[in-house]
């Protein structure tokens, strides 16, 4: 389990970042120049998908209506929630995220994901795998998500899952006009 510098716990990630986003903007953190540009993913959300969000509600995660809230025990410095289904974990917190946030190498790419720079990590284990995806706003506190499972299968489901990550503002989510 590596701890990020700012106390939040993740489930074990290394990380190599690296980012001029492929869409043309620049990275806020110039640590992070270097990583390729990831694989594009073309995905819908399945059918019976649900939106998850959490405490700040300016970010949505897709994902099938088997994933309930799941109380892992951890303090979040500055918001955050996760679901589970089955093995599966999906996990959303808040941060001032650096590439100094984050211990170990592993596979990072560099992509842009509903309009936001965002470092995308695969990461597979003996024991399964992890993946994480920094969505970088620019502005403010960051959405950074995790997802695991110990179940092969499940990797392509949670890859879809970061993938199907979008940005709306407060106002929005609060259901005003």
């Amino acid at each position: 389990m590596i701890e990020l510098k700012c106390g939040v716990v993740l489930a074990g990630f290394g990380l190599l970042l690296g980012l001029t986003d492929p869409a043309g903007g620049t990275a806020k953190d110039s640590s992070v120049v270097g990583a390729p540009v990831c694989d594009e993913l073309h995905l819908q959300p399945g059918q019976g998908w649900h939106p998850l969000t959490g405490s700040d509600d300016s970010i949505v995660i897709a994902a099938p209506t088997s994933f309930s809230p799941y109380d892992r025990g951890v303090a979040y410095m500055h918001g955050g929630s996760a679901w589970r289904s089955g093995d599966a974990v999906v996990e959303l917190s808040y941060g001032y995220w650096a590439a100094s946030s984050f211990a170990n190498w592993a596979k990072a790419c560099r992509a842009r994901i509903s309009g936001m720079p965002t470092i995308i990590i695969e990461e597979r284990t003996s024991t399964g795998f992890r993946l994480l995806a920094w969505y970088q706003v620019s502005h403010g506190m960051e959405p950074l998500v995790a997802a695991w499972s110990t179940r092969a299968e499940d990797f392509d489901l949670l890859r879809s899952i970061l993938w199907s990550v979008r940005r709306q503002s407060k106002k929005t989510a609060k259901g005003a006009p």
